[in-house]
């Protein structure tokens, strides 16, 4: 459980939860102060297609749940939104993050996947 607080939007890097993507475990959220929308996607042959009726704003009070394979994004995030987050157990060690609508995904690896190839190039050290 951790307190998420929302950079101003000038203060945001490209991919800041403002990009489809997905994440390593489910999570559900409560926004304690601001909001967002929130925009879901799937994968089809075409790449990624957004849920349109799917989309969703939250605001100060408002809960709401993720799953861990579930693309989605956020939009018009409130400068300094700040929500409680309670996180699932791991269910695998990668997120994806989808730059373009090709549906090929950016994986960003955690440290568990990451051991190994640290401890590997650490050794000649």
């Amino acid at each position: 459980m951790w307190l998420h607080q929302y950079k101003a939007k000038d203060q945001r890097k490209r991919g800041y939860a403002e990009v489809p993507h997905n994440h390593r475990y489910s999570l559900a959220s409560v926004i304690l102060r601001g909001g967002f929308a929130h925009h879901s996607y799937v994968r089809d042959a075409n790449g990624l297609a957004e849920l349109a009726e799917a989309c969703k704003s939250y605001v100060q009070g408002d809960a709401y749940i993720i799953e861990w394979q579930q693309i989605h994004k956020l939009a018009d995030v409130d400068d300094h939104t700040v929500t409680l987050v309670v996180e699932s157990p791991v269910v695998r060690h990668f997120s994806e993050a989808f730059y373009d609508d090709s549906g090929q995904p950016n994986r960003f690896y955690d440290f568990v996947e990451l051991h190994s190839s640290l401890l590997d190039e650490m050794a000649p050290l």
